[in-house]
């Protein structure tokens, strides 16, 4: 199956700029659309600033005149409110990384119980979450979905780890990562469990993350997602949200 290359043109950053790719995963929230505060634990509610998210994180920005000495891997707790009241998140949260930003400190955060987020989620709560474009996947556990790229007459082949409306991410060996680099085209191919066809198209290269013997390469895809690619990440989210779910109220028992 292949899908048609996407009209619009993205603008490329120089190639001496830092390249911010976070647009790719998150969607932005308004300034004042939400109300939001992060406790750590046995520490008081500080209020934070919504930058952007999705059903797998958030990034907020902590006031200039708040100095919380956050350190990655550290939980807290977040709580979201709508600013009229009409619905109000409360989950933890993981903090992944930190950085200067505009008015104070950036921090982004990875929600750590889907299940329990699904379940306070509203149809309201779909303008900022944005399930369908943003949220990532990952196969199910013991399945193996082989994605083979193509570029300039390398050929690698790795194993999918994760997949989102608008991109996915694959585990190489470092050979045949080596023969590819960021910013660059490549294209994909790969078939998903119960999709019909080959799923194929160009790509680009968003960044390449080593661990251990492997290497984890962000793609994001320069073609438009076909339904039945929707239907997947839809599918897969539903079923790791109800495993969640499950594996919540067995350890509450």
């Amino acid at each position: 199956m292949l899908f048609r290359r996407k009209k619009k043109n993205v603008p490329q950053a120089p190639a001496s700029a830092p390249c911010d790719h976070r647009h790719l995963y998150r969607a932005p929230v308004k300034p004042g659309s939400l109300q939001a505060q992060m406790i750590r634990e046995g520490g008081a509610p500080i209020q934070i600033q919504v930058c952007d998210m999705n059903l797998e994180g958030i990034g907020v920005e902590l006031p200039s005149n708040v100095d919380p000495r956050l350190e990655k891997g550290e939980v807290v707790s977040l709580e979201l409110r709508k600013d009229d009241g009409t619905w109000s998140i409360d989950t933890p949260a993981r903090v992944e990384h930190l950085e200067p930003g505009a008015k104070g400190q950036r921090c982004g955060l990875g929600f750590l119980h889907l299940g329990s987020l699904y379940a306070q989620m509203e149809d309201s709560l779909g303008r900022f979450f944005n399930r369908r474009r943003h949220v990532r996947v990952r196969p199910e556990f013991g399945q193996d979905i082989l994605v083979r790229l193509r570029q300039a007459g390398h050929k690698p082949r790795g194993l999918l780890h994760d997949l989102s409306q608008s991109g996915l991410c694959v585990a190489l060996d470092l050979v045949s990562s080596a023969s590819i680099k960021e910013g660059t085209s490549v294209q994909v191919a790969l078939e998903l469990p119960g999709v019909r066809g080959t799923l194929e198209g160009p790509t680009r290269i968003v960044s390449k993350r080593r661990l251990g013997l492997r290497e984890f390469v962000s793609l994001a895809f320069e073609f438009d997602a076909p339904p039945s690619l929707l239907d997947y990440v839809e599918r897969r989210a539903g079923e790791i949200a109800a495993f969640s779910a499950e594996l919540m109220a067995s350890q509450s028992d």
